[in-house]
């Protein structure tokens, strides 16, 4: 594709697949072992074409999606609040 075309119907659909890829990945282990594969290059590109995968991507997740981050309480003990502003820098803390 050259830089200031615009994008095709076939680039249109592989964006839109692979984006449907990457949002079954996150609640599918089938969807998330050929995504990473491939990813990572372990896995040649047909690996997204086999049946559990591409289930999953048409399908979508089995999971519905987090609404915040998945953090035991422990984890959450070492967040601390975010201060930001003038008067954060001015008092030092």
């Amino acid at each position: 594709m050259i830089a200031d075309a615009r994008p095709t119907a076939a680039d249109r659909l592989a964006q839109h697949g692979a984006a449907r890829l990457m949002r079954a990945a996150a609640g599918d282990p089938a969807a998330a072992e050929a995504f990473f594969g491939v990813l990572t290059l372990a896995h040649s590109p047909t690996r997204l074409l086999v049946p559990k995968a591409l289930l999953a991507t048409l399908v979508g997740s089995r999971r519905p999606p987090l609404t915040e981050p998945p953090l035991t309480p422990w984890e959450r003990s070492f967040l601390v609040p975010c201060r930001t502003g003038p008067q954060h820098l001015r008092d030092g803390i």
